[in-house]
């Protein structure tokens, strides 16, 4: 299976309406992780398997303020293998496996050694919806995406998209 590639976006990229455009980097590496993660607020996720495009407005999303927030997984500066991405650049995955079950999509902000990262906790499907249902195993899109683990089911990120560039 192929591994997808993730984008981000203003708008829908890949749609008809191709006026928007791949955020650039720069709206990763600023300094304030919260206004980030509002600003994430109705841009797209978009991923794309082979042929199948997927993608969903942005409409949860939480801050994590590194060293010196005790739910982010860099707190006094935790440094680890997993952890390691959230010292790069802003604009990077930032997947991991949570309880041995769900892939948690992460988007990594701020600069080098900075570890700040933005959770995207929920999306609304815009594009593939037929393809999410499938991936989620529903029979509907009732209460398909119900929190961050769904939004990486649907969408079909893994751990494996860790440090990708957005």
């Amino acid at each position: 299976m192929k591994t997808p590639s993730l984008k981000q976006t203003s708008s829908f990229q890949g749609s008809k309406d191709t006026k928007h455009k791949i955020l650039p980097p720069s709206f990763y590496r600023r300094g304030d992780v919260v206004q980030i993660a509002r600003e994430l607020l109705g841009k797209v996720l978009v991923s794309k398997t082979g042929h199948e495009l997927t993608a969903g407005i942005i409409c949860e999303t939480e801050a994590y303020a590194g060293i010196t927030d005790k739910a982010s997984h860099a707190y006094s500066y935790l440094r680890t293998n997993r952890t390691e991405i959230m010292y790069h650049k802003g604009g990077l995955s930032y997947v991991y496996l949570c309880y041995g079950i769900h892939h948690l999509f992460n988007v990594v902000c701020n600069e080098i050694d900075v570890p700040h990262a933005v959770l995207i906790r929920n999306i609304k499907p815009l594009e593939g919806l037929e393809t999410m249902i499938k991936r989620r195993g529903r029979k509907s899109d009732e209460n398909l995406i119900t929190g961050p683990g769904t939004v990486s089911q649907a969408l079909n990120i893994k751990v494996a998209h860790n440090s990708q560039s957005l």
